[in-house]
């Protein structure tokens, strides 16, 4: 990234309030709990944060304590007066909008063709996102994009009430291979022109042994992604599986310096890596 952009990105800053779309090739990289971190270190700073669950896998809504299906779910079983679609945490609200595993798609096809459901959709949602928020992130299903109808629908109903400026935060594993697929995510992304501007490369679950090497490659990683940020995270045992509440998950030093950068950042910088 070039100088320019530089300036660009971090004038946008000052202008707009941001949403973050966290995205990664796979399950199992650490996604949901970069989401979270993230959110739990900007309300550590006094934020207001909305943290969408369009996971398949329903982790970050299960940490918050959400059981019943999702938004997206109930719409279509008619069960959406009967359960909680949202819960807040502190300063956090987590809206579970899908969480359901692989009928989502379908679920999002009904109400798509489906103007009671399409209606019944736009209200439930607006009425979880209309509270006075700061930020807004995005915990995505794996290999999602701008074109998918999920993240459409999202994004029709959210640009309705906001106007927020979006940045994507890629998150891989240390893997050759993985981090290779990031780099071809990262140009189909671009290639489709996705809506979100790179703003960090997360390397997640890192083993001791690769960290020599993979701070020698960073810099080259986040040229390619077109990001001036790139984490380093190693592998952290209580952070693996973690299933405890969302307020017990351990903190990532990592994550606090993101989220200084976030909201105090008033003027271009050059690359900057936070490692351990």
């Amino acid at each position: 990234m070039n100088a320019s952009n530089k300036i660009f990105i971090f004038n946008l800053l000052l202008q707009y309030n941001m949403r973050f779309s966290v995205m990664s090739i796979k399950g199992g990289v650490g996604k949901s709990t970069i989401s979270i971190l993230l959110s739990i270190e900007l309300n550590r700073l006094g934020k207001r944060l909305i943290l969408v669950d369009m996971d398949l896998s329903g982790y970050t809504s299960f940490l918050a304590g959400i059981r019943e299906p999702g938004i997206f779910s109930s719409i279509v079983d008619g069960t959406l007066n009967r359960v909680e679609s949202y819960r807040d945490i502190e300063n956090i609200r987590i809206i579970k909008l899908a969480g359901d595993g692989p009928r989502t798609k379908l679920d999002v096809s009904k109400i798509r063709s489906n103007s009671t459901f399409l209606t019944q959709f736009q209200k439930a949602y607006l009425s979880a996102i209309s509270i006075p928020h700061d930020y807004s992130i995005i915990d995505n299903f794996p290999l999602s994009s701008s074109m998918d109808e999920e993240s459409r629908l999202e994004r029709e109903i959210y640009t309705n009430v906001r106007n927020d400026i979006c940045y994507s935060i890629l998150v891989t594993d240390s893997s050759d291979f993985d981090l290779n697929e990031t780099l071809v995510y990262s140009t189909y992304l671009r290639k489709n022109n996705d809506p979100c501007v790179p703003f960090a490369l997360v390397t997640n679950m890192i083993p001791s042994s690769r960290k020599q090497a993979l701070e020698k490659r960073i810099i080259e990683l986040m040229n390619r992604i077109n990001t001036h940020i790139g984490i380093l995270i190693p592998f952290i045992d209580d952070l693996f599986e973690y299933n405890g509440p969302i307020n017990g998950m351990p903190r990532l030093s990592q994550l606090a310096e993101l989220a200084k950068i976030v909201v105090n950042e008033s003027e271009s910088r050059e690359n900057v890596i936070l490692s351990f």
